[in-house]
């Protein structure tokens, strides 16, 4: 009886497992951001020229909460965090009228940064972006709208586009020749590319490069989520195990 037992319980465990991977795909947007034309690969907008400077492609769109956490992280891999000469903070609209913070600068740029060897990177490990990590909570039926509020200008901006498992884009200031591209990798988890506006390209029309934050974020499992699954299989073997042992 041992024996069937523990193929019972495996059987079990399989079937939450199953359980598990029935759960939907996800969604063709990621916190109302567009996933790239090419995969793992910063998209280049280079085609005609637009009158408005922030009217260009691939901008966020606003969604609902539903009350799920995520964590957000300019820390690692190497390669996170802002890039651009003026300072910007990351973060959401809510509601349509409140700026909520993520991620702020305490100065435009690392010492030591420029624009020819990494467009004004900065970080959150020289302490120009405070804090490294955050665990951000989406309150259920909440609208919200990822942005940009660059302290220049006073203006939201409002684009972007996320990648799984890596992302590559441009190291150094607004290169549309000669590309020059770095990559910041890890397995499950999304990587958005943020910009902040639109430059003159050499090739005519304007260009944006949605490298000007680079942010990591990861789902927070919730409490008991997979520890239920696999409770409901021991408590089934607990009850088979007794039925066994009446008999």
């Amino acid at each position: 009886m041992k024996n069937n037992s523990i193929s019972i319980f495996a059987g079990l465990l399989a079937t939450s497992t199953l359980a598990l991977a029935a759960v939907p795909a996800e969604a063709s947007t990621f916190l109302g951001l567009n996933y790239t034309p090419t995969p793992g690969t910063a998209i280049h907008n280079t085609s005609g020229a637009i009158l408005d400077p922030y009217t260009i492609s691939y901008e966020t769109s606003t969604f609902m909460g539903d009350g799920k956490t995520y964590e957000f992280s300019v820390l690692t891999p190497d390669g996170l965090g802002s890039r651009g000469m003026k300072l910007s903070t990351f973060g959401f609209l809510v509601n349509n009228s409140t700026f909520s913070p993520v991620f702020t600068e305490t100065k435009p740029y690392d010492t030591g940064s420029k624009g020819n060897t990494n467009d004004w990177l900065g970080t959150c490990k020289t302490g120009t972006i405070v804090p490294c990590t955050v665990k951000y909570t989406f309150a259920k039926d909440v609208k919200y709208q990822l942005v940009l509020s660059p302290d220049y200008q006073k203006k939201l901006k409002t684009y972007g586009v996320y990648q799984k498992d890596s992302y590559t884009f441009d190291l150094l200031s607004d290169e549309v020749k000669a590309m020059t591209t770095t990559t910041v990798s890890e397995l499950g988890a999304y990587f958005l590319g943020i910009e902040d506006g639109q430059y003159n390209s050499p090739k005519g029309g304007k260009y944006s490069d949605f490298q000007d934050w680079v942010v990591k974020v990861k789902a927070v499992p919730e409490p008991g989520a997979v520890g239920g699954l696999l409770g409901l299989g021991v408590l089934g073997l607990i009850g088979l195990s007794r039925k066994s042992a009446k008999n």
